[in-house]
């Protein structure tokens, strides 16, 4: 199996292509402060929170990888995330 984020437990689906996963979002960790840059920011119109950083879970490709793969469950009973 190939281990990368289209195959990790940790990876919720954004979209699919051909019934796998394309991008997601990385759920091994809790949500962590987005990099925006002040040309990005969002003025207050657009905001209700009056265009501050937000906490998000990081944004991955299928074919990423990190050093912290874990497989997904094989059957219903193993679904407990373990770190």
């Amino acid at each position: 199996m190939i281990q990368n984020c289209g195959t990790c437990r940790f990876l919720q689906p954004l979209d699919e292509i051909k019934g796998r996963p394309f991008n997601g979002l990385c759920r091994r960790y809790a949500p962590r402060p987005v990099s925006i840059l002040p040309r990005d920011m969002p003025t207050d119109e657009e905001s209700k929170d009056g265009g501050f950083p937000q906490a998000d879970w990081p944004k991955v490709s299928a074919c990423d990888w990190c050093g912290e793969y874990a497989a997904l469950p094989l059957d219903e009973n193993e679904k407990d995330i373990q770190p």
